[in-house]
């Protein structure tokens, strides 16, 4: 009776029935799919990442600005130039006309005349990150030779450069001034170019000329 009810049972995996087996066939290649379906994604994912970190490192301004920058550049003095030849500049005309002023008035700004000798001082600034803060320059004149104060913009700059800046990420431009400097007696200067923040009430940058003589 023994062997026969062993003859019968057999070994577990022989009694399965058909469709227990079809069931665990088709679960193994569900299980199959979705491992594969998972890899696929993982490098869909990894290779979204690679190309956005490329991106960022091969074109660095896509990432936004953080950093507040201000730049005083490309500082070129022309000496020997006369009153009257600095307000002629277009450049400077143009700066009269979009502060509503005229040549009458800078003319009454002035202590000097026409025809007082001076250097015309061209300049480049770059301003990031100060977007609706007031910006305005100012210079002062020294002795290159004593490194003494021979003069400041607040005495003698009938147009100083002061602006509102309109751009979050830069605003970039030029501006000329005129420092007097056949009266003073010495055999060369140097300009020191400084920006401010009015809003802030403080000193930004600054940026000195090369040393010049009042006359060619």
């Amino acid at each position: 009776m023994n062997g026969e009810a062993e003859a019968w049972i057999g070994p577990p995996e022989a009694h399965v029935e058909p469709w227990t087996a079809r069931e665990l066939a088709t679960l193994k290649r569900g299980s199959k799919r979705a491992v594969a379906a998972a890899t696929g994604i993982g490098v869909i994912v990894g290779l979204a990442s690679a190309l956005l970190t490329t991106l960022f490192v091969v074109l660095p301004n896509l990432k936004p600005s953080t950093t507040n920058l201000v730049a005083i550049t490309n500082v070129v003095v022309e000496p020997n130039v006369t009153f009257g030849q600095y307000l002629q500049h277009p450049s400077t005309a143009m700066a009269v006309r979009a502060q509503g002023m005229s040549l009458d008035d800078i003319r009454s700004r002035s202590k000097g005349g026409l025809a007082d000798r001076g250097a015309g001082v061209d300049f480049q600034f770059d301003v990031r990150g100060y977007g609706g803060a007031t910006l305005q320059t100012r210079w002062t004149l020294f002795d290159a030779d004593t490194g003494e104060r021979v003069a400041e913009s607040e005495q003698l700059d009938p147009l100083p450069l002061r602006f509102v800046a309109q751009k979050k990420e830069a605003d970039i431009g030029t501006w000329e001034f005129w420092v007097r400097t056949f009266d003073q007696g010495r055999k060369s200067y140097f300009v020191r170019i400084e920006m401010n923040d009015l809003t802030a009430g403080t000193r930004l940058t600054f940026k000195d000329s090369d040393k010049f003589s009042p006359s060619p």
